[in-house]
This record gives C-alpha cells, structure tokens and sequence, in this order.
C-alpha cells in the first residue's frame, strides 16, 4: 500500500540569464537540462517509479524547438519512470503552446502532462489530484475544487499545484494563490507546490520542493529535490532533501573591519566543500577601511572572483577614511591633481559620489602599482 515518489518542480529550462557573459550562460543553461538526468537517477536511487514536476518547466512559452527535443530525449532515458508535468505561472497550459508543442517530440506513455484539472490513478489505489495553470495569472484558488471530492475508501490521495500560500513568502505578490489549509480541507496526504524557489514545509503535509538548479542569490534553500514516501491513507508522509545543483549561488556582506570580514568569506569557499569553479557569489562589500585596506581588498576580490565561475561585487557600502582620499595621497604631481578633483565629487552625495569614490580607489592602486615598480 506504501507510495513513495520524488516532488520536484520550477526547472525554468530555456532561461536566458542574460546578465551574464557569453561563457557563463551557457554552463548555466545546460546545467538546467541536465536535471533531467540528475532526478531520473535520484528516483532510481531511492526506488521511486514516479516523478512529480510541479509546474515552470519550462521559463516561458517562447522556447525553441532545440530545447522541447532535448527534453524529450532526456527523460526516454528514463522510461522506467513515470512523470506527470504540471503547467505552471511561466508555461501555462494555453492552446497551441510551448506543452502542445512538445507533445511532438514527447509522446512516450511514462510521460503525463497534466492540462486539465482531474483526480489521476497513477498507481495502485493512489489518485493523483492535478491544478495546473491555463495563464500566467489567474483571480481564483486553482486546487479550490479538491475539496469537492471525496476520498474514496483505501486510497491516498496527494496534489499537485502551483502557485503562493496565502500569507507565505511573496504569496502578497502573487499571481496564483493557494489557500494554506489545501491538504487538509481537501483530505491530501500530501500537496506538491511549485513555485516558490526553496525547499520549505507550509502546511502538516504540504512543501514546496523548490528548484533543484538556483538561477540568482537567494536564501531560501534551492538545489534540492524531494523523496516522499506515504505509508497508508491518512498516515503522515515522510519527506527527504535530496541535494542536485551543479552550481552553488551565495550572497555574502562585509561588515565591520572589511578586510577581515573578507577573509572569512574566502576561508568559507574555501571550505565549502565545492569546487570554487562551480560557485556564483554576490559580495555586498561594506564595512570601513584604510585606503591602501580598500586596494588590497580590491585586489583580493579579483583574485578570488579568477577562481570562481561568477562573482559581483557591489562596493557602494564601504567606506574608506575620509582623510586618505585627498590628493596629498598621492606623489605624483598629476595624480594628485585627479585625486583632488575626485575628492571634491567623492564628498557629495548620490551615483556620481559613489562613481568618484571608486575612481579614488582606483587611483590609489595605480599610484601604488607606479611606486612599487620605481
């Protein structure tokens, strides 16, 4: 009578990340893709015959053939296992879109998409519950109408969705919000949600399994997936984080003393237990500094920023003491000079202030570079 499955969802396959350069994009796209492979081989590990995908497979409607064929070919790898998709916010089940289009490429039993809302027996005397999204807003409650039905006796009953709990994290936002008692006025066992990008547990017996490959710099647990596993009608489901990221996104602040708030993000990465090449980190650099401080910080960033796939920093926080940046700083006549007309904008306020600070920094390294080759 023991179900168990894997809950996944928001893929967000065919994301653009055009903020970054052309090297960096398309590691990250493809990683992507490859969480085919990486949930396939997590269902067989942890011998679950069913994959849950709640919804944005994909980020958009606009996706090229390439990617739908992809896909396809990725999950005929795994026809020992069945998987429902779900239309979400971002691939909303609409006529002739991005789902009917890789129904061309995708037309093996083991792969269900779920256009319509229905109850599904995907297993032996388990039905499956389905909301999935017709547009990328919608004004009503999508899994309102699983409260309607029963359960019929000796069945366990599990949802699939997408959308934000209401008075849950961005839920205020939202374009599609789910009432936070769904899995308990609609007698699930469980209610897989998508939609929200991190792992997090929102009810008794409904979780967000978040995105199993982070595409920003969040902090709300990205890069899993999640085994579950029901014993009988009714009994509590058992749930596993399952680590599957290629790449880990961190955000970090300097604060205090910046010099040694930045070693101890480099001892973090460097004890991360991840390669740095497969790292992004965004560096909020702030704190206070000596001016020759803020160059070897300066220099410290580039050095790790070579080690890592993707580093920003953002240094608009920091500051240097006010009485190291004048010209008298610096020896040379016509340094001095630039120094002393960037000083005068450095002491104002707003973009232009913070873009004559950085050019002060900038300055002293080379007055310092210039000094140490005399």
């Amino acid at each position: 009578m023991a179900f168990q499955f894997i809950h996944t969802g928001d893929w967000h396959l065919a994301k653009s990340f055009g903020r970054f350069d052309a090297e960096t994009a398309p590691l990250l796209r493809d990683a992507r893709m490859r969480i085919v492979d990486r949930v396939g081989d997590l269902a067989r590990r942890t011998g679950c015959d069913v994959v849950l995908v709640a919804g944005d497979v994909f980020d958009g409607l606009m996706v090229a053939d390439e990617v739908l064929r992809k896909l396809a070919a990725r999950l005929e790898q795994f026809t020992d296992v069945a998987w429902h998709f779900l239309p979400g916010n971002h691939d909303p089940a609409v006529a002739n879109g991005v789902w009917q289009r890789f129904a061309k490429f995708a037309n093996s039993a083991h792969v269900v998409v779920h256009h319509e809302a229905g109850l599904h027996h995907i297993a032996a005397d388990v039905v499956l519950l389905t909301a999935p999204l017709r547009a990328r807003a919608i004004a009503h409650d999508p899994t309102a109408w699983m409260a309607e039905h029963e359960r019929a006796a000796g069945t366990i009953r599990v949802g699939l969705a997408h959308g934000a709990v209401q008075g849950f994290g961005s839920a205020g936002e939202a374009s599609v919000l789910i009432a936070p008692d769904r899995a308990v006025t609609a007698d699930l066992d469980y209610l897989a949600l998508g939609d929200w990008h991190g792992v997090r547990q929102v009810g008794p017996r409904a979780w967000y399994a978040g995105t199993p490959e982070p595409e920003q710099f969040p902090d709300n647990e990205p890069g899993y997936a999640l085994s579950v596993a029901i014993a009988e009608p009714g009994a509590e489901p058992t749930v596993e984080r399952h680590w599957l990221a290629t790449y880990v996104w961190r955000r970090a602040a300097l604060s205090g003393d910046a010099l040694a708030a930045l070693g101890d993000v480099e001892r973090s990465v460097a004890d991360a237990g991840v390669d740095a090449a497969n790292m992004l980190l965004h560096l909020d650099v702030g704190g206070r500094a000596t001016l020759a401080g803020a160059v070897e910080l300066r220099e410290r960033v580039e050095r790790l920023r070579d080690r890592m796939l993707f580093l920003e920093a953002d240094y608009a926080q920091l500051k240097v003491d006010s009485r190291e940046l004048g010209p008298d700083t610096f020896a040379d006549p016509l340094l001095a000079a630039v120094a002393e007309r960037l000083a005068a904008r450095a002491a104002g306020e707003g973009a232009e202030a913070a873009v004559a600070h950085d050019a002060l920094l900038l300055l002293a390294g080379l007055s310092r570079d210039e000094e140490a080759a005399a």
